[in-house]
Parts: structure tokens; sequence; C-alpha cells
């Protein structure tokens, strides 16, 4: 045996796949790697058989063994080398398929056959349940309720299952080919067109929400899931969509919405009317209470100053005849004397500067009265021309109690710039007098807070001030602002200050309702605005803006 025959048989039983020859249709070679594949124990088994002993009586295709073995070995003859694919049979009775590569060699002048089996188990395997699964995904496609269709790179339709022809009405035959303005209303082409657009440039657009045409003419709502299809050098060769009708679901999230409109409405339509009762019931409360305080102040003062009157009429006609008395009869001695104790001349100088005393404050209580008079008037239905400034100066007399200077601090310091171009707005006087209360109150309050741990010495050296200004702007409307350097607020303070029920105050001593109060008030009764910037540590401002008709 020549070395390269030597080589060729080394090559031919060390190969990795398996090796067979035959001459007449039986094998008469084969290597270790056949027998092993077929199961055999040695060549001795395997030699003298034909590749029908080792096939199944069918090929999968259906086929039998039997004439496929002729074909095969025809072609090899013809052609000098054939590739196919082909199942065996092995000893323990399971199959193996196998790549088969057969080639025609001559010998001797002889002709032999010779034959490379491959395993290819593990393809046809990966290949067997890749065709299932392709099988059930055309299944999916054919039974899900979910519209499956599929576009050209043109967007022209080339798959339409069962399902989209349930949920447009068109059959496949219909669509297929179709263009997508087939069922696309006029009004959603052109956000149609940005999905789309937004699609191919990988911007988005994989998600829609919009109205389709139905065969039957009727609009649905369709929700619709695209992938675009791209190949290896990222062109777009397709789109994907999936497509459910949502119509339904539209309608009921809309009445849901809407029912819960209206219950957000009817909730603030309550909290409203609780603002209404409880400003109704503190204003007619606070009203009468003082309406009936100014009528008793009123009695008695009425009666001093009609007193007061008389008594200077009386004590004028008294001094005067005092002096014609004495310029025609002369006093005595002992009227002299009386005189004298009775110390005459300063009582007859003393008395009318008593009298002008009391009529002063006789006078002051009855500007206090007045003011109470001011502050609880009762507003009619429609707005009427009150003085804001006479509203606010009512309301700070009637807080001047609390302005006052006490054992821990100084008195409040009040500056007013009352804009001198201003006369008299409509409004409800009553109801925005109370917000004016409210307002100052409140600066008292943070006064009050700001306070503690300082000593009566250290408040003085800054003092507690509250400013008030007024201001027209463009002749249409009355600026208010109300500005104390108290405690201030924090942003989340600010952020829920008008809020109903929110108060920074400790339980008993505020029910959350008088900042909501004010702001309904200024905002739905007067169609004005209520602002507050402040900065804690350092006080706010409080701007109240209101037209002037």
């Amino acid at each position: 045996m020549s070395p390269s025959e030597v080589q060729l048989q080394a090559f031919f039983q060390q190969s990795a796949d398996a090796m067979v020859l035959m001459e007449n249709g039986c094998f008469t070679a084969c290597n270790a790697m056949a027998v092993s594949m077929m199961g055999f124990s040695d060549e001795q088994e395997l030699l003298g058989l034909t590749p029908l002993d080792i096939s199944p009586e069918y090929q999968p295709d259906g086929r039998r063994s039997v004439d496929k073995v002729g074909e095969i070995t025809r072609r090899t003859l013809e052609d000098g080398s054939y590739r196919f694919e082909w199942l065996n049979l092995l000893v323990d009775g399971t199959t193996l398929w196998v790549e088969v590569v057969s080639t025609l060699i001559f010998h001797e002048d002889k002709a032999i056959i010779n034959a490379v089996w491959r395993d290819i188990s593990k393809r046809k395997a990966v290949e067997a349940a890749s065709q299932k699964y392709q099988e059930r995904l055309g299944l999916l496609m054919q039974q899900t309720p979910v519209a499956i269709i599929e576009w050209s790179s043109e967007l022209a339709v080339i798959g339409w299952n069962p399902a989209a022809e349930k949920i447009f009405g068109y059959t496949a035959a219909e669509m297929i080919g179709g263009d997508v303005n087939q069922f696309i209303p006029e009004s959603e082409r052109v956000s149609v067109g940005k999905v789309i657009a937004a699609l191919m440039a990988k911007r988005g657009g994989r998600y829609s929400l919009n109205k389709n045409n139905r065969k039957d003419g009727t609009i649905i709502i369709c929700e619709w899931i695209n992938t675009a299809l791209r190949d290896v050098n990222d062109n777009v060769v397709g789109v994907f969509s999936m497509v459910q009708d949502v119509t339904e679901r539209e309608r009921t999230r809309d009445e849901i919405l809407n029912k819960s409109q209206a219950l957000e409405q009817a909730l603030q339509d309550l909290k409203n009317t609780q603002l209404q009762l409880v400003q109704g019931e503190k204003m007619a409360s606070l009203g009468t209470l003082m309406a009936g305080i100014a009528h008793e102040i009123n009695n008695p003062i009425g009666f001093l100053n009609g007193s007061i009157k008389n008594a200077e009429e009386h004590i004028e006609d008294l001094f005067e005849y005092l002096e014609t008395y004495h310029e025609h009869q002369p006093p005595t001695e002992p009227v002299q004397d009386a005189a004298e104790d009775l110390d005459l001349d300063f009582l007859l100088e003393d008395l009318p500067v008593m009298l002008t005393s009391m009529q002063r404050a006789t006078n002051r209580i009855k500007s206090i009265s007045r003011s109470l008079r001011i502050f609880s008037r009762t507003d009619t239905e429609d707005k009427i021309l009150a003085d804001v400034h006479e509203g606010l100066d009512s309301t700070l007399l009637i807080l001047k109690f609390r302005l006052r200077a006490n054992e821990t601090r100084p008195e409040v310091e009040v500056i007013k710039h009352y804009c001198d171009d201003f006369l008299e707005i409509y409004c409800f006087p009553g109801q925005l007098n109370q917000v004016l209360m409210n307002l100052l109150a409140n600066a008292i309050d943070a006064f009050d807070e700001v306070n503690q741990g300082r000593s009566f010495e250290e408040i003085q050296a800054n003092p507690n001030r509250i400013v008030i200004e007024t201001e027209t702007v463009d002749d249409a409307q009355l600026q208010i602002r109300i500005q104390d350097n108290g405690c201030g607020m924090t942003p989340e303070v600010q952020e829920r200050l008008f809020d109903q029920g929110f108060t920074t105050k400790a339980v008993g001593k505020g029910t959350g309702l008088g900042m909501a109060i004010a702001h309904q008030i200024i905002t739905e009764k007067h169609g004005g605005t209520l602002t507050c910037t402040s900065e804690a540590g350092k006080g706010s401002t409080f701007t109240i803006t209101l037209p002037t008709n």
C-alpha cells in the first residue's frame, strides 16, 4: 500500500463523519463512526447490507425508501455527486436524520459510491420545532380576536386575518393590496400620517388610538400597536400591526369620566354650599350682634347728646344770670365767702371744658357705633356702591383692642397708604368687610406666633407692623394689599392656604374655613382675585383685586 493510500485509509477511519463505500448496491466498507452511528457492534454487521436494510419503509416526505434509493443512485451515477437528507433506521429501532453526500469514484475500473453521513438530528429537531411554532403562530393569527394586519413598505395591505375581517367588515380578498386610507376617516388622516412618519423614522408611532371606518359606514375606535419591520441594513421592509376595537371601552371610559367630573362638581358645589352656609351664619350672627350693640349704644348716647346740649344751654343761661346779678346786686360777705370756698372762678372756667370733653366722648362712642353698623351691614342681592376705605377703617376700629399694647408687646403699628383717586366701588360690603377682618385678624395672630421667645424691648426695636395700601389699576380695578412682618409661611402652606378645612392653628383655634370663605367671596361673589406671597420668617402680603363696577 502506497503512502497516499495509507493516508487515505487513515482519513477514512478517523473522520468525524460516518463514511461507507458501496458496490453494486451493497456496503463494502465503513469506518468506525458509521458503525457507532448505526448502533452496530462492529463493521461486519454493517457490511453486506444495502441502504434499504437500514431505512424505514417510508421517508418523512411520504415516499417509499426503495423508490428514493433508486432515484438517488441514478442521480449520483449521472452527476457524479448528489447531496440529500435521509432518515436512517438504527439497530434499536429508532430513526436518525443524516445529511448524505454520495460521490461516484472509480477504483481499478470499478464504480464505487462513497457516502458520507452527517448527523443532523439536532438541526432537524430545531426545524421541526420551528415548523410547529410557525404552525401555532399561523393558528394564533387565524384564531386570535386581535386583528393582525401586515403592510408592505409602501403601506399596501399584505396580511389580513379573520379578526381584522370581523372588526372592519372587509374580507381579506377585499383588503389584500388595498391602501391604508380605505378605512381611515378623513378627519383622522393627518394624525395617522404623523404616526406612520414617526414609525418609519424610528421616532415613535408604536401606539396610537384613532377612529376607523367599517365597511358598513359606522365609525369605531381602535387601539393600534405597530412595529416597523427592518432588514439587516435597517431599511423598512414592512409594518406589523395588532388592532383591537375599543369603542365600548372608550365609551365606558368617557361615561365614567363624565360621572367622575359630575361627582367632583357635586362635591365642589357641596363644599361651596357649606362655605356659604357657614359664611351666612357667621355674618348673620355677627351682624345681629353688632347691630344690637350699636342700637343699645345709640339709645343712651342719644340721651347723653341731648342732655349735654341742654346742659350747655342751661349753664350758659345760668352764667348770664350770674353776671347780671353781680352787676346789679354786689354779693354780700357771706355770698363772697361761699364763692371763694367753691372756687367759683375755676368752676365757671372748668365746667364748659368738662362739657366739651363729654361731648367729644359721646362723639367717639357714636363713631364706634357707626363703625359697627358699617361692618355689620346686611348685603342685598345685588352689589351696591360702598367706600372700601370706610370698611377698612371700621374693621381696624373693631380690632383696636387687639392692636393696643399689652404687657408682652408694644402696640401694633398700622400704616395706611390709601389712594387719593378712589371713591366707591360696586361690591357686597358686608362680605368684603368679613374678608378684611379675616386677613387683619390672621396678621395679628401671626404676630403672636413670631413674638414667642422675644422680650418687650426686642419687639419694640423691631415692632410688629401692618401696612395697608390701596391702588387703582387702569381705572377698572382696585387693589388692596395687606402686608405684615409676622412669621410668614412655607411654600407647602401657601399651596394649601385656600383649601377648605386646611388650618395651621392648634386644635380648637381654627376651622380651616376662614381663608376658603375669603377666597370664595373675592373670586366668586366679586369676580376678583385673592393671592398671597410669603416667606417663612419674613411675613406675608395678601393682595385683593376687585373690579370697580
